[in-house]
């Protein structure tokens, strides 16, 4: 099992590239484009310059990171607030990746379309889902990755879900985004040096 192990952590070590990488490119390309005042949408909406590539690499930052949940759980235990952090992992991975299942259309403002209100839904749950997942795992082990896991989960709840964000939507979605990817990447290569040095015991 340690091959899937390994995997699904290498899984969520791509994760963030496969969002941000692409989202900086269609980024550069449009040239009023702002990062700290519009939302990564923006970049995946119909008929967005490099919205396919932008939405692909949302798909795929979405699947991998559901598919670390694996690794993610092995490395803080098999039971408990484990399975339920695993589950909220699970899910937000992939609700973040039904956003460019269905990607906006028309002024960021409108949600009379039905296509928008599901994009809106499964953002929702999307975030909901990556700020839970922490302060599950958290809860389930005691000392610096517990106490540094609940942490992130909170962080990443209050920057996702600030109500006063006006003109900084896209900063606060980012900061939420780049938080709960770095104690992703973290987690995930830790259980990888984990991995190896049992192999290397045995």
């Amino acid at each position: 099992m340690n091959g899937i192990d390994a995997l699904s952590a290498l899984a969520g070590i791509v994760s963030p590239v496969a969002l941000f990488a692409p989202v900086l490119y269609a980024g550069a390309q449009r040239e009023h484009y702002s990062h700290l005042r519009q939302a990564i949408s923006d970049l995946g909406s119909v008929g967005a310059p490099d919205a396919t590539i932008v939405n692909v690499g949302i798909v795929c930052a979405g699947l991998f990171a559901a598919a670390s949940s694996y690794a993610v759980r092995n490395a803080f235990g098999e039971r408990g607030w484990s399975i339920v952090g695993m589950i909220a992992l699970v899910l937000g991975g992939l609700a973040l990746a039904c956003t460019a299942l269905s990607p906006w259309r028309g002024d960021p403002s409108d949600l009379s379309l039905l296509p928008n209100k599901l994009h809106l839904i499964a953002a929702l749950i999307g975030f909901l889902g990556i700020s839970v997942a922490p302060i599950m795992f958290g809860l389930q082990l005691r000392g610096i990755f517990g106490t540094l896991s609940i942490g992130v989960g909170l962080v990443v709840l209050m920057l996702a879900f600030w109500p006063l964000q006006d003109d900084c939507r896209g900063l606060f979605q980012r900061a939420a985004l780049s938080t709960f990817f770095f104690w992703l990447v973290l987690i995930c290569a830790s259980r990888i040096g984990a991995i190896a040095r049992q192999q290397g015991s045995n």
